[in-house]
């Protein structure tokens, strides 16, 4: 009965182990596909953005090599900031030409001009900020793209951009979820074959009802060698021989 009961609690925390293991791929999956296949360069499912965090310059709030997940916002809502929101824009941070996405906390109030919102932002690395001299970033509300809702994952940055290379999704998805299709198959051929089996007869049965037919057919064979009794028996004996008349032949003497 333990040995029973080992095997049916085994059998369920492989089943939860492997079910966890199918859920994560599938966000993996999900995460990577939107990284990929964003018009606009922004990963995002619907409106919730998908960031990696790509420097320190906001440590203790986030850390490099995060995800952070924001809120992409209406051009209504691009002007409705306010201050201590930590927004997502783009920025030439290396001086290439080429903007990059950044994410920055208002630290004071916004200054509003005619239809448009300034927003004075800056990281939350104070000794960074310090070394680097004022780093404040000006920023347009036109240049908001979204604003963090305060869910990260911490170092999970460094396992998406592994995945979006051909090497990581082979190794970290793709040939896992084979080797669990393949697991998943031999169980389910074990079990059928289990299932099957049950029921046929077994090879002490099977020789138990064999003789049990043979002692069968022997005795009907023995009532058919059976002879009948009656006149049959009587007529087998020699019939008995009439008595000579003594009396007649004592009489011609």
């Amino acid at each position: 009965m333990e040995k029973k009961t080992l095997k049916k609690v085994l059998s369920i925390i492989g089943n939860v182990i492997i079910w966890l293991f199918v859920i994560f791929s599938l966000i993996i999956t999900v995460c990577t596909i939107a990284a990929q296949s964003s018009e606009d360069g922004i990963p995002a499912i619907g409106n919730t953005t998908i960031l990696i965090v790509e420097s320190d310059s906001m440590s203790d709030t986030f850390e490099e090599g995060d995800v952070i997940l924001g809120k992409k916002l209406s051009s209504e809502e691009q002007k409705s900031l306010k201050k201590d929101d930590i927004i997502t824009f783009k920025s030439d941070l290396d001086g290439d030409g080429k903007d990059e996405l950044n994410s920055h906390r208002i630290f004071k109030e916004p200054v509003k001009e005619g239809n448009t919102v300034t927003y004075f932002t800056r990281g939350d690395n104070e000794k960074k900020r310090l070394a680097a001299g004022d780093t404040t970033e000006i920023v347009d509300s036109s240049e908001v793209i979204c604003k963090y809702t305060h869910v990260r994952l911490a170092g999970a940055g460094k396992v998406l951009k592994f995945l979006q290379t051909k090497t990581g999704f082979l190794v970290c998805i793709v040939l896992p979820l084979v080797a669990l299709f393949i697991y998943e198959g031999f169980r389910f051929v074990k079990k059928y074959l289990e299932i099957k089996g049950a029921g046929k007869v077994s090879a002490e049965d099977e020789e138990r009802i064999r003789k049990e037919a043979v002692e069968e057919y022997l005795r009907s064979k023995e009532g058919e060698n059976v002879e009948p009794s009656g006149e049959a028996e009587a007529s087998d004996e020699p019939a008995a021989e009439p008595e000579n008349n003594a009396s007649k032949d004592g009489g011609e003497e």
